[in-house]
């Protein structure tokens, strides 16, 4: 398993067990885990950060109200609307065994990744402004 990052992919599908043990093993070797998922869904979202994926890879957004869609899934308060009920994502975060829930919520929204892919040259024109996600990636397709 290669050290330099790695990705795990649920565009294909995989049940939950799996997103579980392969976030963790990635975890377990000091790199970060980072799941493309195939959609913008809040569901899609709260699953792969619930794993304890360290981000999330979102493909398609068009609009500010896809990137806003976004952030209020993927951010806890007061940024965004994530919930917090899985002990999987703290896990992977808690290399010493002493994180306490309170400090991963208090922390995540700053060490999470939001990246998303830009498909379109007008989703880069009023995506490419908003701080909130973290990369921006490029694919250059038709127009673009």
């Amino acid at each position: 398993m290669s050290r330099e990052g790695t990705q795990a992919d649920d565009k294909i599908g995989g049940s939950d067990n799996e997103m579980h043990e392969s976030v963790h093993a990635i975890a377990s070797v000091g790199v970060s885990p980072i799941v493309r998922i195939p959609a913008n869904e809040g569901w899609m979202v709260k699953r792969a950060l619930d794993a304890g994926a360290h981000g999330i890879i979102v493909p398609l957004l068009y609009s500010v109200e896809d990137a806003q869609k976004l952030v209020q899934s993927a951010k806890f308060p007061p940024t965004g609307k994530r919930g917090f009920g899985s002990p999987f994502s703290m896990g992977a975060f808690d290399v010493k065994g002493d994180l306490s829930g309170f400090d991963y919520m208090k922390n995540a929204n700053d060490h999470l990744l939001t990246i998303v892919q830009i498909e379109t040259k007008e989703a880069l024109d009023v995506v490419s402004g908003w701080e909130l996600l973290n990369i921006l990636m490029v694919r250059r397709r038709g127009k673009c």
